[in-house]
């Protein structure tokens, strides 16, 4: 009869035969079986086909997995000069992967991958060389943004000093010199049309010298000047309601520019005041360019915001929306970079502070709306931005655009064949004259039934 140390032993040898490594290794942890001289030999070949496991794994791009395998086959006796040389190849493997990762930007993905390195082989030089490189480049980082260009030099020369091959530094360096004669000329400039209270001016350079270091504090500084001084100049021109119809828009009709197949920014756009609900922006084209409101600037949705006079662009694509960045925008929290597509319920974020919720909740209308999750508005002041396609719902239902409690029917405004006009059931009023069903209405009309009433108003 089998001693029970056999029968274990036996167990783990035909785990190990059928390649069931964890099974045979969780069997040879009892150390009394380790004792044993079979046991020991068993040992030296589950740790071979472990080091062996691990390396396919890391090959294969298995990182985690693989780096797993090669401590357990540390821990079970490995040969250790033969598993050094497999945890230096694949340290040099995923050491090539965070160069590429440098290469393209992404100094965080870096870090990450560094610091899980780290740990997995700390006596490994390359690595340590590589985590200095990668403290350089995100205090450069740091201080491109801030307007320090000669830290951010100095902090690449350093990187540069610990590995002399990497050709992306010597690529920086030269970004960084250019960056910081512009940088340099602008500053110049700015100067100049703060001086002379040119705030146009100090606006546009503003502008260019913040798209280079975001967190340059005097370009802020000068840029909430020139927005305060158009703020107030905007608002002491501030046209009466008995103005001129917005961007042209005769008595029941819409613009091309606010048709479908309209793409303009400054399109037709109108006040919407429901009553006992609040009041909407309405844009009716196809893309809306988001900004500051500075007078003579051609902005949809004007926010009082320290922005750039044009930060962002929201497109409507077939059945969706896209969101396309040209100053420093997120969605989610991540930086947008070029175009992104929107989602009902996205955060977006306009440069540090706006915040606005994208909804897009009706599923038979492509209209979407816009809310405040920040403090700041639009100028004039409106509850939220009413990206109008074909129609806009207004009622009692969760999924309408303009949710209005207490309402007893569904009321519709919408925009076709270059007219606008309202739907709802039964009979109502529109500037004082009964309808029925449907009507035209302008962009000064007033709505109204028995349980709701609204007013549209140019701008």
């Amino acid at each position: 009869m089998f001693q029970p140390w056999r029968l274990k032993l036996r167990e783990a040898q035909v785990a190990l035969d059928s390649g069931r490594l964890d099974e045979a290794s969780r069997i040879l942890a009892d150390r009394q079986l380790r004792e044993f001289l079979p046991a020991k030999k068993l040992l030296a070949r589950l740790a071979d086909r472990f080091v062996k496991r691990g390396t396919d794994r890391i090959v294969n791009g298995e990182s985690s997995a693989g780096w797993r395998d090669l401590e357990v086959a540390t821990q079970l006796g490995a040969d250790g000069r033969k598993l050094g040389n497999v945890k230096e190849e694949a340290a040099g493997r995923a050491l090539e992967k965070i160069v590429e990762q440098l290469t393209a930007g992404d100094a965080a993905g870096a870090r990450e991958q560094l610091t899980k390195l780290a740990r997995r082989d700390r006596t490994n030089g390359a690595v340590r060389q590589l985590e200095r490189v990668v403290r350089n480049l995100e205090v450069a980082d740091a201080a491109i943004r801030r307007g320090r260009f000669s830290e951010a030099t100095a902090q690449l020369a350093e990187a540069r000093a610990v590995r002399p091959d990497l050709r992306l530094l010597e690529r920086r360096q030269a970004d960084v010199s250019l960056k910081a004669n512009r940088y340099r000329e602008l500053t110049l400039t700015l100067h100049e049309a703060l001086r002379s209270e040119d705030w146009s001016r100090v606006l546009d350079c503003a502008d260019q010298v913040l798209a280079i270091s975001p967190d340059d504090l005097p370009a802020r500084q000068a840029r909430q000047r020139a927005w305060r001084a158009a703020e107030i100049r905007l608002q002491a021109s501030v046209r009466p309601a008995a103005a001129p119809l917005m961007n042209g828009l005769r008595r029941g009709e819409v613009t091309p520019e606010a048709d479908n197949s309209g793409v303009g920014t400054t399109g037709a756009r109108f006040l919407l005041w429901v009553d006992e609900v609040g009041g909407y922006l309405v844009c009716l084209s196809n893309e809306v360019l988001l900004g500051q409101p500075v007078q003579g600037s051609a902005v949809d949705v004007p926010l009082l915001a320290d922005l750039s006079r044009r930060h962002a662009k929201i497109r409507r694509a077939g059945e969706g929306y896209v969101l396309e960045a040209i100053r420093e925008s997120r969605v989610n929290g991540r930086p947008v970079s070029g175009v992104r597509s929107l989602a009902d319920g996205d955060l977006i974020e306009l440069a540090d502070r706006v915040q606005l919720r994208f909804r897009q909740s009706h599923p038979l209308s492509t209209t979407a709306r816009l809310e405040f999750v920040s403090p700041h508005r639009t100028q004039p002041s409106v509850d939220a931005i009413l990206l109008m396609a074909d129609a806009c719902i207004l009622g009692s239902s969760p999924g309408s655009h303009v949710c209005c409690p207490g309402w007893t029917r569904e009321v519709v405004l919408y925009h076709q064949g270059g007219c606008l006009g309202c739907r709802t059931e039964g009979t109502w009023q529109v500037d004082g004259r009964e309808v029925s069903e449907r009507a035209e209405v302008t962009d000064r009309s007033t709505i109204a039934g028995d349980d709701f009433s609204m007013t549209l108003e140019p701008l």
